[in-house]
């Protein structure tokens, strides 16, 4: 048995004790698992991603999809209470996780014939093989074998397990189990801001909510929805629910904008499609302070919706287009025009790039 081996051993292991005892508390994240293993974000993302080929928040979840699936198995209560049991903070979002999962919804569990489900017959069969290796066989073996082979069985036992592990979790084909899919994403969309402003401000607004999209489209575990797709909700003449139904996404987010001189006020609401509302923050800055509010928008959303982000993914939300706030506010009043397809709205958003370039050279999106 290699040191790499016996060092997953060990953290599969603590890992799986670690979740059985806190999976059921909703607010046990990924944040908290990294606190209980005292490791950091970034060395436990590299860890189960290896060993599992997926991310801590996917894992996290899955773990908790699968306690759900015992509970519903045994009858003991209903998909919502069982929800909370798992430590899901809202049915819906459960559901939708259930069913992406397992490909049904919790409540059909019970009319399941449980042959019809790849993962349960893979489970069993290693239960299965497991216990015959480790009850019947071992006991034979035993009596004919050396000190020494006796103390390599064990570790030949649990490489079974470390190795079944690797093979039921990585997503490494398509004929995989849990195969990666675009609908695996949790799904967002960011509504247009509205204007609260004294003054004409719209473009203004629209570019907080366009550089928060931007920023989260970077992040692999998240699905966003274009600006073109939710402009028709600019005038919210919808609800939440309705909204998300057609967007087909899991979470919404809405915010407003007052803008007096160079003094913003800025508030955002995060919802689930069920019009639960999970967060909520009034920034009161000055203008120069955008990005910094763009960039804590950004991971607030992140951490309500418990992703967790690669180094790469953290750095890109720490970004900022431009030191020059000048030259940000040419550009999107740039694209505020040119967003109306005219000859004079063209040429006036051409200009405005240009002097966008003129006071930052460097300034890639000008």
């Amino acid at each position: 048995m290699t040191e790499d081996t016996s060092i997953d051993q060990v953290f599969l292991k603590r890992l799986t004790k670690i979740l059985e005892d806190n999976y059921k508390n909703e607010h046990f994240g990924v944040k908290e698992l990294t606190a209980k293993f005292g490791m950091n974000r970034s060395n436990l993302y590299r860890k189960i991603r290896t060993i599992f080929g997926k991310s801590t928040s996917q894992y996290l979840r899955e773990f908790r999809l699968q306690k759900a699936m015992e509970m519903l198995q045994d009858d003991i209560a209903t998909s919502s209470e069982i929800s909370y049991k798992v430590g899901f903070n809202s049915p819906t979002y459960f559901n939708t996780s259930f069913r992406k999962y397992y490909g049904y919804p919790p409540g059909e569990v019970r009319f399941q014939e449980p042959t019809s489900d790849n993962k349960s017959k893979d489970i069993d069969s290693f239960k299965k093989l497991y216990s015959i290796l480790k009850v019947d066989k071992l006991k034979q073996i035993d009596k004919n074998t050396s000190g020494e082979t006796k103390q390599i069985i064990p570790m030949v036992i649990i490489s079974l397990v470390i190795a079944f592990s690797y093979y039921f979790y990585t997503d490494f084909s398509e004929n995989t189990i849990l195969t990666k899919k675009e609908n695996d994403k949790i799904s967002i969309a960011i509504l247009p801001f509205k204007d609260m402003s004294p003054e004409d401000t719209q473009w203004f607004c629209e570019s907080i909510a366009e550089e928060i999209r931007t920023k989260l489209s970077k992040i692999k575990g998240l699905r966003g929805i274009s600006r073109t797709s939710i402009e028709r909700y600019a005038e919210r003449n919808k609800s939440i629910p309705e909204i998300a139904k057609e967007l087909n996404v899991e979470y919404i987010m809405e915010g407003g904008v007052r803008k007096e001189g160079n003094r913003m006020q800025i508030s955002v609401k995060l919802f689930n499609a069920n019009e639960e509302k999970l967060w909520s923050e009034e920034y009161n800055a000055k203008t120069e302070d955008i990005f910094l509010i763009q960039n804590d928008v950004s991971k607030k959303i992140v951490q309500h919706l418990k992703l967790i982000l690669s180094p790469e993914e953290e750095k890109t939300l720490e970004k900022i287009p431009t030191e020059n706030l000048a030259a940000y506010q040419l550009v999107v009043k740039g694209h505020s025009f040119a967003a109306i397809h005219t000859q004079i709205n063209l040429e006036k958003s051409i200009e405005l790039y240009e002097q966008a370039i003129e006071l930052d050279s460097n300034y890639a999106r000008a």
